[in-house]
C-alpha cells in the first residue's frame, strides 16, 4: 500500500505542473500564489515557469520511486540510498528553481522583488533525508557479515 501512495504521490507530482504547460492561462491562479506580482505575466512566461517547477517535482517523484522501488526490494540499499540524497537536494534545487521561475515570470517589470526563501518546510526534507541516510547505513551494516 505504501509503495502504490509512494508511486501515485510521484504521477500526480510530475503531472501537475504540465498543467502549467499545457493550459498555461488557468494555471496562473496558481503561480499568483507564490509569485503575486505576475498578474501580467505572458502565456510563454508561465509555461517557462511552469517546466522550470517540473524539474524540482521531478526531483522529488524520483526520490519516492526509488523509495517504492526500495521497500518491493528491501535487499538492496542502492534505490534507498539514491532517494534519500534526492530528498537532501531537494530544497536546494527547489530553491534555485524558485528564484529562476521568480525571474522568468517577473521579467516584465522594472524592479522585480526576487527572494531567497529557506523554510521550516524544507529543513524537514533535508533532515528527513538525513535520517533516512542514517537508517539505511545502519540497517547495512547490520547485514553485512563481519570480517
Amino acid at each position: 500500500m505504501i509503495r502504490i501512495i509512494l508511486i501515485l504521490a510521484s504521477v500526480l507530482l510530475l503531472a501537475y505542473p504540465l498543467w502549467g504547460v499545457l493550459q498555461p492561462t488557468t494555471y496562473l491562479t496558481e503561480l499568483l500564489e507564490e509569485y503575486p506580482l505576475a498578474i501580467e505575466t505572458t502565456s510563454v512566461q508561465i509555461q517557462q515557469a511552469s517546466a522550470l517547477l517540473w524539474i524540482s517535482n521531478g526531483i522529488l517523484a524520483t526520490a519516492f520511486l526509488l523509495m517504492a522501488k526500495f521497500i518491493g526490494s528491501p535487499s538492496t540499499y542502492l534505490a534507498a540510498k539514491w532517494g534519500a540524497l534526492l530528498l537532501i537536494l531537494y530544497p536546494i534545487i527547489k530553491t534555485v528553481i524558485e528564484v529562476s521561475s521568480a525571474t522568468v515570470l517577473y521579467s516584465h517589470l522594472e524592479h522585480s522583488p526576487i527572494s531567497l526563501e529557506f523554510s521550516s518546510v524544507k529543513l524537514f526534507y533535508i533532515l528527513f533525508g538525513l535520517a533516512l541516510y542514517g537508517i539505511i547505513k545502519s540497517q547495512q551494516g547490520l547485514t553485512q557479515p563481519a570480517n
